[in-house]
């Protein structure tokens, strides 16, 4: 296996809780860290989640995105797997490590994400990012990915990289502890590191 040289690593449901919190602010009862409470059928149809939620008829994708303002993204509280961040600059130096994020085309989410990541991550990584929901460009032997989105990973793969799945109540490893499975995850790759500490 060739040495993992690079690291990306996902923004939204990754280092931070987006999904929920977003859910939180409009209105669902749900802590932004509570994910046993979303429904896990809804599965990564975010305005599905909402109307079950809130009991209210679902609405169109549009409608739903603008009530995403740019407060709501850059106030999303860190995740409980931004340790992933210290561990990835540990393993592969902190000039191998990029964020990589989807957006969508709302202006306050790309200004939301930016600011987010200004107040949120250390400064050698505030120009170290990817703005695309093409993270499977990025892929190449040597890189590796960790995303919460199932198609993410299998396309990553598919192109020549690596991806850890991190489990959430919307994909395939809904059933699994994150950390413990994030801990071992990385831990099948150790030995092909290009660890520069």
């Amino acid at each position: 296996m060739r040495k993992i040289e690079r690291i990306a690593i996902d923004l939204d449901d990754t280092l931070n809780s987006l999904t929920l919190h977003i859910l939180n602010r409009l209105g669902c009862g749900v802590g932004p860290f509570e994910y046993d409470k979303f429904p896990k059928e809804c599965g990564y149809d975010i305005i599905a989640a909402w109307s079950k939620l809130t009991g209210r008829e679902q609405v169109d994708v549009a409608m739903f995105w603008e009530w995403v303002t740019r407060k709501m993204w850059e106030s999303a509280p860190t995740s409980h797997q931004f340790w992933l961040l210290e561990h990835a600059a540990n393993l592969v130096g902190e000039e191998n490590v990029l964020i990589a994020t989807s957006p969508t085309k709302s202006a306050d989410c790309h200004y939301g994400k930016y600011q987010w990541m200004e107040n949120n991550l250390p400064k050698w990584l505030h120009r170290q990012y990817s703005v695309t929901p093409r993270k499977s460009w990025l892929a190449q032997p040597g890189v590796l990915l960790i995303d919460d989105c199932d198609m993410n990973v299998n396309e990553f793969q598919t192109r020549g990289g690596k991806a850890i799945l991190v489990p959430r109540p919307w994909n395939t490893l809904q059933d699994e502890h994150t950390n413990s499975w994030l801990a071992e995850s990385l831990g099948q790759f150790e030995y092909v590191f290009g660890a520069t500490k």
